[in-house]
C-alpha cells in the first residue's frame, strides 16, 4: 500500500489517511525512522500547519505521536512550507512535517515531511515510513517534550529580507494575495521592513477560506487591484505559500516558467547563474528553453514534483529551477520552493533592472499547449496498453517541433496528457486522438 503521493501525504480531513489517528501513528513512524540513524541524541521534530480548520486537530494527534515515541516536538504554529525547512537547520531539529495540502480546498490536508538537512523526504524515504507506520513496529522510549518557541513568524521574515543581501524593494508598488494561508500573519511586517508599498488582501483567515477564490489558483481580486490601483505587479501565493503566480502591471498573468526565466537572467547577468543551467519538470513549455538556449543557457527536465527539482539543483550545484505551476526554487537561499522568497526576489530584478514585470515577461516565447485529465480505471503501465503507446508514437512522429508528455496523477485515478507545438490545431487534434483511446482502453465507462 502507498501513502505518499507526488508532493507528500493528500487527502479529504477525518477520511483515511488524514485523520487523526494517522497522524499519531506517522508521528510514532517518523521518529523510529530517525531513530535508526541516531544512537543517543534526543531526537527533536519540526512541525508547521497552514490555515486549514482541520490543522489543529492533525497538529496535535502528530505532535502526540513524535512525543509519544520518545521524541521531543517543536511546534511552529501556522507558517510556509520552507519556514519548516529552514527552521529544521536554524533550531537543531532531526527532521520537520508540514500539515497542508497545499493549492487544494479547505476541506482537505495532507502531510509533507522533510530530513533534519530541510529537503522533503525522497521516494526511498518515502518508502521506508510507509514500511514502518504499516508495520506499526513503532520505537518505544520515555515520552518526549513539547518545546514551543517564540519570534518563529520573525525568524522567518528575517531570513527573507537578508535574501536581498542589504537592498530593499523601496519605490515599488505592489498587491499581495496571500490566499488566507501560511503568509497571512507575516506578509505585512515583512514588505513593511522592505519598504515597498503593498496592498494586502486575502490575509484574514478563518480555517474554511484558504484557497477560496483567491491566491495564486483565483488570481481575478488581485487582477483588478493591480489595475484600479496601477501598481506595478501583483503577487499570489497558495495555501503553504510555496507555489507563486504573478500579475504584470497590464493585468497579465505571469507563471512558473516566466518567473524562472527572469530569475535566471539576473542571475547570469551579475555572474550568479551556476553553469547556466535552469532546472524545470516536463510540463514545462518548450518554448523555455528555446528562449533560454538564445542566451547559453541549458534547461535541465526532471520528473514532477518540485523534491525532484530540488535534488537536480543541489545534486549539480545550480542555481535556479522550479515548475510552471509556480514552485520557484533558489537553491542559494532554500532547499523548497518558497513563494514569499521568489516574489522577493523577482520585484527586486525589477527594480534592479529599471524594467516592467510585462517586459521582463515577454522574452519567454510559448508554443501552443493542452494538458487533458482523463478519469480512468487503473494505473497500467503504457507499455501494457499498446493501442495508447501507439497513438502517443504517432502524435509524436507528427510533432516537429514539439512534444508528447503522459503520466498518471500521483493523488488520483487520472491520466495526465500533454501535447505540445507550434500549430493549436494539430495539438488539439493529436490530444484528442489520444484522449479518446485511453477513454476506450482504461478510462472510467
Amino acid at each position: 500500500m502507498k501513502l505518499f503521493g507526488t508532493d507528500g501525504i493528500r487527502g479529504k480531513a477525518n477520511q483515511y489517511p488524514i485523520t487523526a489517528e494517522t497522524a499519531l501513528d506517522l508521528g510514532k513512524a517518523f521518529v523510529t525512522l530517525i531513530a535508526k540513524g541516531n544512537n543517543s541524541k534526543k531526537i527533536k521534530i519540526a512541525v508547521g500547519r497552514d490555515t486549514r480548520l482541520s490543522g489543529a486537530m492533525l497538529e496535535e494527534a502528530l505532535i502526540a505521536g513524535i512525543t509519544s515515541a520518545g521524541a521531543d516536538a517543536v511546534p511552529l504554529g501556522i507558517i510556509p512550507t520552507n519556514g519548516v525547512s529552514y527552521l529544521i537547520g536554524f533550531h537543531g531539529c532531526d527532521g520537520g512535517v508540514m500539515i497542508s495540502a497545499s493549492h487544494n480546498p479547505a476541506d482537505e490536508n495532507g502531510f509533507k515531511f522533510m530530513s533534519k538537512d530541510g529537503f522533503k523526504f525522497n521516494e526511498e524515504l518515502e518508502a521506508q515510513l510507509e514500511e514502518i507506520f504499516f508495520s506499526k513496529k513503532f520505537a518505544s522510549s520515555e515520552p518526549g517534550s513539547v518545546f514551543r518557541l517564540r519570534d518563529v513568524k520573525q525568524d522567518y521574515i528575517s531570513m527573507v529580507g537578508d535574501t536581498l543581501q542589504g537592498s530593499d524593494l523601496s519605490g515599488l508598488k505592489v498587491a499581495i494575495d496571500t490566499g488566507n494561508g501560511s503568509a497571512s500573519y507575516l506578509i505585512k511586517d515583512l514588505f513593511s521592513e522592505l519598504k515597498a508599498e503593498a496592498t494586502i488582501i486575502n490575509n484574514e483567515p478563518d480555517g474554511l477560506n484558504i484557497n477560496k477564490d483567491c491566491g495564486a489558483l483565483f488570481t481575478q481580486k488581485l487582477k483588478k487591484v493591480v489595475e484600479e490601483n496601477k501598481l506595478d505587479a501583483g503577487v499570489a501565493f497558495d495555501g503553504d505559500a510555496d507555489r507563486i503566480v504573478m500579475i504584470d502591471e497590464t493585468g497579465n498573468i505571469v507563471e512558473g516558467d516566466s518567473l524562472i526565466a527572469i530569475a535566471a537572467i539576473h542571475l547570469k547577468e551579475n555572474g550568479k547563474l551556476n553553469k547556466d543551467t535552469i532546472v524545470v519538470t516536463n510540463y514545462s513549455n518548450c518554448g523555455l528553453d528555446n528562449s533560454m538556449q538564445k542566451l547559453g543557457v541549458k534547461t535541465v527536465r526532471t520528473k514532477t514534483g518540485d523534491k525532484f527539482v530540488s535534488a537536480e539543483l543541489f545534486n549539480n550545484s545550480y542555481s535556479i529551477g522550479g515548475e510552471t505551476s509556480g514552485h520557484v526554487i533558489f537553491s542559494e537561499f532554500s532547499k523548497t520552493a518558497d513563494a514569499v522568497i521568489a516574489s522577493v526576489q523577482i520585484l527586486n530584478s525589477m527594480k534592479e533592472q529599471g524594467k516592467k514585470l510585462s517586459e521582463l515577461a515577454s522574452f519567454v516565447e510559448k508554443y501552443p499547449q493542452l494538458l487533458v485529465n482523463v478519469a480512468v480505471n487503473e494505473k497500467k503501465e503504457l507499455k501494457d496498453i499498446p493501442a495508447v503507446a501507439e497513438k502517443i508514437k504517432e502524435a509524436e512522429s507528427r510533432l516537429e517541433n514539439g512534444r508528447v508528455f503522459v503520466r498518471y496523477s500521483g493523488t488520483e485515478n487520472k491520466m495526465r496528457i500533454l501535447v505540445e507545438g507550434e500549430n493549436e490545431k494539430i495539438i488539439k487534434e493529436l490530444a484528442d486522438s489520444i484522449v479518446e483511446t485511453v477513454k476506450s482502453e482504461i478510462g472510467v465507462k
